[in-house]
Order: structure tokens, then C-alpha cells, then sequence
């Protein structure tokens, strides 16, 4: 028998996690880079508050300037769910992993000049978000974009 309601569980797992956040936050600074400097691949991590939340890399010999970007990326954290929004031009698009697994999915995007802002969200399917990049982060109850990065040179 289930005592308390699913809904009261996700809220307590929401509050528990924006606590640590808050904590990690004043206790643990982040890096990250940006997924093609130029012609060069790099790893990249959302990682507000210290916390790592979303991995993401870029496959060998994306960054050739041909304006395709392929690359994979993962939440880090159970139960929550990654997107990488790609901002080219004015317009996002996102693309999403699952809630259910930590594996890498693969995803990929064109734009007409190798130019685009990425954004990494995890959202936990009851409305609550985090969004930004590095370290820089917004709690809200939709995606944001106030923090992201440049990818250029793919």
C-alpha cells in the first residue's frame, strides 16, 4: 500500500534536489566548454551548483564547418530528464532524452552558418525545470534561456 500520493513524492523530490542545489551552490564552483571551438570538439557540462546535471560531447569530426552538429548527450541525474535546446536565427528546438534511463541519447542539427546557441534543461515531467549552461543556472516552470553557449566552427 502506497501512504503517500505520487504528486507529494515528486514535490519532496523537487524540494530535496533545489536544497542541494542551493548548498552545492555556495560550496563547489563548475567548468565547462563549449561543444566545437572552431574545428576542435570539447566536452561540455551543465553543472549548476556544483551539481553535474547534463554531459554533453560532440562526435569526432563534427567541427569541419559543414554546418551539421552531431554529437550525444545524457542526464546525471535519476529520474529527470535532459534536453539540449539549440537556438539558431531567433528559433529554438529541442531535442530530448528519457526519464527513465541515464544513457547518452545521440542527437544532431543543421543551421546556415555553424553559429548556434545550446542550452542544456532537465526537467523532472511535473512542470519543474532547471535551465542554463556551466554553472549559471534558472529554476522555473518552463524552459528557459537565459544562460547558454556559442558553439561555432561545426
Amino acid at each position: 500500500m502506497r501512504l503517500v500520493p505520487r504528486r507529494f513524492g515528486a514535490i519532496g523530490t523537487t524540494l530535496a534536489l533545489l536544497a542541494s542545489v542551493a548548498v552545492s551552490l555556495a560550496l563547489f564552483p563548475g567548468t565547462a566548454n563549449a561543444m566545437c571551438d572552431g574545428s576542435v570538439e570539447r566536452a561540455a557540462e551543465f553543472n549548476p551548483y556544483g551539481v553535474p546535471y547534463v554531459d554533453e560531447y560532440a562526435k569526432a569530426g563534427t567541427c569541419n564547418g559543414n554546418n551539421y552538429y552531431d554529437g550525444y548527450f545524457r542526464s546525471l541525474v535519476t529520474d529527470w530528464r535532459a534536453s539540449v535546446w539549440i537556438q539558431n536565427n531567433g528559433v529554438y528546438e529541442a531535442r530530448y532524452g528519457s526519464y527513465s534511463s541515464l544513457d547518452w541519447i545521440e542527437y544532431d542539427f543543421r543551421d546556415n552558418n555553424s553559429h548556434s546557441g545550446l542550452t542544456f534543461c532537465i526537467d523532472n515531467g511535473y512542470g519543474f525545470w532547471i535551465c542554463g549552461w556551466d554553472t549559471n543556472a534558472v529554476a522555473a516552470l518552463e524552459p528557459k534561456f537565459d544562460y547558454s553557449s556559442l558553439s561555432t566552427g561545426f
